[in-house]
C-alpha cells in the first residue's frame, strides 16, 4: 500500500513504489520537467509534499510574478510494464487533480509491483499565457470546436511530435477507431481545418 505523508514513517522494503515522470509546458514550450524515482506516498501526499512546489519554483525561474502563467490542464497517464494491462488516462482542469483515482489505480496493480514491474505516472502540466480569454463557445453554449481545441492544447503528453492528425484525435475528442474509413480523406489534409473537417462533415 502507498503512505500518506508521515516525517515519522519508514517504508519497508516490500512497499509499494513508483516513478513519475513530469514536465510542464507553455503552448509547446517546456518550463521544467523531471523524473521522479522511488516514490512511496499516495499520488495526492506526494503532490502536496513535493511536486506542487517543483512546478511552482519551475514558474519562478522562467517568470517574472506578474507574467506567470496560469494553469490550463493536467493530463495523467499511468501505466505498468506489463502488456495484459491497458494504460489509463486522465485530463483535469487547471491544477484540480482528483490524485484518489490515480492512487487506486497504481494499488490495484500492487501485484505487478511485487512481481518486479514498473510503475509509472506521467504529468503534463499545460499552461496559457495569463489572461489568455476563455474559449470561444458555440451559440447553444456546447463544447468549443475541434480547431479551437487543437489550437489550446500543449505537446503530446508522451513527448511525441504533435501531428495535425494526432491533435484532432486527442483534442477533439475522437475515438481512433473513428478513423477507420476516413483514410483518403485523412491522408490528403495538410491542415488542421481540413482535418476537422471529416469529423464536422
Amino acid at each position: 500500500m502507498l503512505h500518506e505523508w508521515d516525517v515519522t514513517t519508514e517504508p519497508s522494503l516490500n512497499t509499494l513504489r513508483y516513478t513519475v515522470e513530469w514536465k510542464a509546458v507553455l503552448n509547446t514550450k517546456r518550463i521544467g520537467m523531471n523524473t521522479e524515482e522511488n516514490v512511496f506516498l499516495t499520488p495526492g501526499a506526494f503532490w502536496d509534499a513535493a511536486l506542487h512546489g517543483k512546478i511552482d519554483e519551475a514558474l519562478s525561474r522562467e517568470f517574472a510574478p506578474h507574467d506567470r502563467p496560469e494553469p490550463c490542464n493536467t493530463v495523467v497517464v499511468v501505466s505498468v510494464n506489463k502488456r495484459a494491462e491497458r494504460d489509463i488516462t486522465k485530463e483535469f482542469s487547471g491544477l484540480d487533480m482528483d490524485w484518489s483515482i490515480i492512487g487506486e489505480k497504481l494499488e490495484s496493480w500492487a501485484c505487478h509491483f511485487g512481481e518486479g514491474k514498473r510503475l509509472l505516472v506521467k504529468v503534463t502540466f499545460r499552461f496559457r499565457p495569463r489572461n489568455t480569454p476563455p474559449r470561444a463557445r458555440a451559440a447553444s453554449g456546447g463544447r468549443p470546436s475541434a480547431t479551437r481545441r487543437i489550437q489550446e492544447c500543449g505537446e503530446d503528453v508522451r513527448g511525441n511530435a504533435r501531428t495535425p492528425a494526432a491533435d484532432v484525435i486527442r483534442c477533439a475528442h475522437v475515438p481512433e477507431d473513428s478513423m477507420i474509413g476516413a483514410g483518403a480523406s485523412y491522408g490528403a489534409c495538410n491542415t488542421v481545418d481540413d482535418i476537422s473537417a471529416i469529423f464536422v462533415g
